[in-house]
């Protein structure tokens, strides 16, 4: 999109002004672009500050919303705090359990004592994992909220963007015609994967946990570690180096994998384009009998498609080896780590079996540190939809906005310069040219048009295909900039565009009657017409037979 002074930031419009006139060019970016680097999102502070920038931006429309959306957070803090304390004292129970046996195996504690304690410490833990449970459950329940609320919040933001941001209805238009952005699929799709993937990387899901909890447990467990074995810091580089590793091999199989869903999504996306072109010209397709000419492109479709698919399924088994080797690598680290650590790092001054029985009781952290990293590497896949969604919405919300201030902009400069002045009782131009914006050159349909009616007057233009009509109606309703002396026309809610398309809002027959009355009414009540009214309405126009046919308020 480029700026009002010519400074290109995108290749949605073009734009370039003068004193007397102003032009705005579609540009539809080629399909054949760069592909994003994947893996650069992924790790990149700013593209995570702007997911969460995307997020902060939206606001309920009620005040009833807002403090439900508030209260889901809070109690999403408050329920991940006491998940992460109670996950503490369940693996310290776990080191507990081994440093017990160990104290009867050298016999430091008789049977009957330790089996006291044993009980004592298992209704502990037993209690505790009842309540981990319902923490985690309830963790689930409020993301899933969370998720939905993000996801309306967002949605709502795109609506008022499209159908409210201006008020010729100048951004839906453009954002309609323009090919480099598919609304549907960005308010359908792409908000929903954003807002859960978004979710469940910050919050975990049924199988593992959130990144919020997850570094929390990983750093607390680390510390712990790192004071009770004195400062042995060796064992805690070694799980750490080796995770790195792993995270490294797992992005930049995970970036050729997520290319090549994009491509798969990209072409569906077509391929359902391709099938509801083919369902609504169904009936001119058995008239012109081209079924085998729409067949056929049919085919190399679905030969696209299958192709991606089975790219898709080998690379996405391929990102699972990493996975696969971390599994592998977690019992190593839990049971032989810290007895390597004990002899072969410790010095043989400090190898006793105080130490040695210090060891048995933090073996299980070792475990559950390295497991934690484990589930870090399965967020990364839901991490990395969730910021390249956001990348995509965000591009594509920051074009609405600049449209809708470009066109607010133009309508202001073309009253300030008295371009487009409003007068209800009269419709005229002067000197009037129009033209088809083009990205390179501009196509004039007509030059130095002039004309002049007053109110109660009918005019008729005629041509042929393409001499510019429609065009001309396009600059009166401000979807086009005015390249003309002037242009007297009456105010926007005083006058009424008929499409070349049938057309009529969802609404019952009554709605359909009085809708723009009520939308170009002055005054603050709405208007209801009798059945009489709306009879004599209908019968203007000779529909009448249509009260008879349907029902005026289903």
């Amino acid at each position: 999109m480029n700026s009002i002074n010519g400074v290109s930031t995108s290749s949605l419009l073009s734009v370039s002004t003068t004193q007397s006139s102003s032009l705005i060019t579609i540009r539809n970016n080629d399909n054949r672009m760069k592909p994003i680097a994947y893996w650069r999102l992924l790790i990149s502070p700013m593209s995570w500050f702007h997911c969460f920038q995307l997020l902060y931006q939206t606001q309920s429309y009620c005040r009833r919303k807002s403090l439900i959306y508030y209260l889901t957070i809070t109690s999403l803090l408050f329920l991940l705090a006491s998940w992460c304390t109670l996950y503490w004292y369940i693996n310290s129970d776990s080191g507990l359990y081994l440093t017990l046996l160990a104290d009867v195996s050298a016999g430091r504690i008789n049977i009957t004592d330790a089996k006291h304690e044993f009980t004592k410490i298992f209704w502990q833990t037993s209690i505790k994992a009842l309540f981990i449970g319902i923490c985690f459950g309830l963790i689930m329940l409020c993301q899933t909220c969370l998720a939905a609320q993000w996801r309306q919040r967002l949605c709502d933001q795109f609506h008022r963007l499209l159908f409210t941001s201006s008020s010729n209805g100048s951004v839906l238009y453009y954002s309609s015609i323009s090919t480099t952005d598919d609304l549907s699929t960005i308010l359908t799709n792409d908000i929903r994967q954003f807002t859960t993937h978004m979710c469940i990387a910050l919050f975990g899901s049924l199988y593992f946990s959130g990144f919020i909890s997850i570094t929390s447990s990983i750093i607390a467990f680390s510390i712990w570690i790192y004071k009770q074995t004195q400062g042995d810091y060796i064992g805690l580089v070694i799980m750490f180096g080796t995770f790195f590793i792993c995270t490294i091999f797992i992005t930049i199989i995970s970036n050729k994998f997520n290319m090549i869903t994009a491509q798969q999504s990209r072409l569906k996306g077509e391929l359902r384009s391709f099938l509801q072109r083919i369902q609504i010209n169904s009936e001119s397709i058995s008239f012109y009998t081209s079924q085998l000419v729409e067949h056929k492109y049919f085919k190399q479709f679905q030969i696209s498609v299958h192709k991606y698919n089975l790219l898709a399924s080998v690379w996405y088994g391929i990102v699972n080896l990493p996975l696969s080797m971390m599994a592998s690598l977690s019992g190593l680290i839990t049971y032989v780590l810290p007895a390597v650590l004990f002899f072969f790092i410790r010095t043989p001054q400090s190898q006793t079996p105080t130490a040695a029985t210090k060891y048995i009781g933090i073996i299980a952290f070792y475990g559950y540190v390295f497991g934690l990293m484990t589930t870090l590497v399965w967020i990364t896949e839901s991490s990395l939809i969730a910021v390249t969604m956001g990348h995509r919405i965000r591009q594509v919300k920051q074009r609405l906005e600049y449209l809708a201030k470009y066109h607010r902009q133009r309508l202001e400069d073309e009253e300030r310069q008295q371009l487009r002045v409003y007068n209800n009782n009269e419709f005229s131009f002067e000197n009037l040219t129009v033209s088809i914006p083009q990205p390179i050159e501009t196509v004039v349909l007509q030059r130095n048009l002039n004309s002049s009616i007053r109110r109660n007057e009918n005019l008729l233009i005629s041509g042929t295909t393409g001499c510019g009509k429609t065009s001309l109606f396009r600059i009166c309703a401000g979807l086009w900039p005015i390249q003309a002396n002037y242009l007297e026309m009456p105010e926007r809610q005083q006058m009424l565009f008929v499409s070349q398309r049938p057309y009529l809002p969802i609404g019952s027959l009554r709605f359909q009657t009085e809708f723009m009355l009520n939308l170009k009414s002055r005054i603050t009540t709405r208007v209801n017409l009798t059945y009489f009214d709306i009879q004599k309405l209908f019968q203007l126009v000779n529909m009448d037979y249509l009260l008879e046919r349907y029902d005026l308020d289903e």
